[in-house]
């Protein structure tokens, strides 16, 4: 099955939405079939958001944002990044920054280096592996998340500096857990693979067995409930051509919310794979009682198709 198909098909079977959540924002609403953390509808961009770790903040890249052509990645920025152990040990907490004579405080350079060299090979290994599955190429947002080089005059500031810099750290490691879950899409691999092809393939262009060993260890090659990732919005009546598809998703635990307002209740009326989409009854009631300040349970109209959430009608 070509890459594009197996990354953007939308199945015909059932879709568990029981873990999901109906939102109303703005007097829109919106659904996940997968996640029932809190959100904000994001901003439109119109062009890649490109971003300089030196004077931009991580804080937008940690909500999900609408999907992306170039940068589909930011959905699988894990939350609560994992630093400990073989490749990342250069992320890891520094308790205490030097005093250099004259110089103020700084990272010791064999650390700016091991930061600088683990940059490169994630990278490196991004391309490589979105090139040989024939994937279309991504466009970095930021092209380093190195941001505490040089000298500070209080240490404070240079720990600031070295936390905000592993902030945007982690969009180095959503890009390479994007770049697995399609190769693991493209080879139809299971998750618990031994041996997996995108080990084998980055194995023969010269990356270490040690630093291959430690990525397939890491959070950055799990893809379930456990590991908490930022997601993504999607359409679904206009959706990209090459947009993810909400199966696939699902399929790789990262979070996904759409629209479900009277128009993609309209078009599920005839089209079934739509109306997989909807939420459930009780997530609707739950939204409904969420809302109000009434006790009263909200009044709902009989419904013969898939559920609207605009019909819900509110005691004030």
């Amino acid at each position: 099955m070509p890459l594009l198909n197996s990354v953007t098909a939308e199945k015909d079977s059932p879709l568990d939405c029981s873990h999901g959540r109906v939102h109303l924002i703005e007097g829109d609403f919106y659904f996940s079939p997968n996640s029932r953390r809190d959100i904000q509808v994001p901003p439109v961009y119109d062009k890649i958001p490109l971003r300089n770790c030196f004077n931009d903040s991580f804080a937008e890249f940690s909500q999900p944002l609408w999907w992306q052509p170039a940068c589909p990645y930011l959905a699988f920025i894990p939350l609560r990044p994992i630093f400990a152990g073989v490749p990342f040990q250069a992320l890891h907490h520094i308790s205490y920054f030097p005093r250099h004579r004259h110089a103020g405080f700084m990272i010791d350079p064999q650390i700016i280096l091991g930061w600088a060299r683990l940059e490169k090979n994630i990278q490196d290994a991004v391309d490589l592996l979105l090139a040989h599955e024939q994937a279309p190429p991504i466009t970095w947002i930021a092209r380093t998340a190195l941001g505490f080089t040089g000298t500070y005059k209080r240490a404070r500031d240079l720990r600031t500096n070295f936390n905000r810099s592993k902030e945007w750290f982690t969009l180095f490691m959503g890009c390479l857990s994007y770049a697995v879950a399609v190769s693991i899409t493209h080879r139809q691999e299971h998750f618990t693979e031994p041996m997996p092809h995108w080990f084998s393939f980055l194995s023969m262009r010269d990356f270490s067995q040690i630093w291959l060993s430690g990525i397939k260890s890491s959070m950055v090659t799990y893809f379930d409930a456990s590991i908490n990732r930022v997601g993504v919005f999607i359409q679904l009546v206009r959706r990209h051509p090459g947009q993810f598809s909400v199966d696939w998703l699902c399929e790789f635990d990262i979070p996904v919310w759409y629209p479900w307002g009277r128009l993609e209740t309209r078009a599920s009326e005839t089209d079934a794979r739509l109306a997989r989409f909807a939420p459930l009854p009780h997530q609707l009631q739950e939204c409904s009682t969420f809302i109000t300040t009434n006790p009263q349970p909200p009044t709902i109209e009989p419904q013969t198709g898939a559920f609207d959430c605009n019909c819900l009608i509110f005691h004030s």
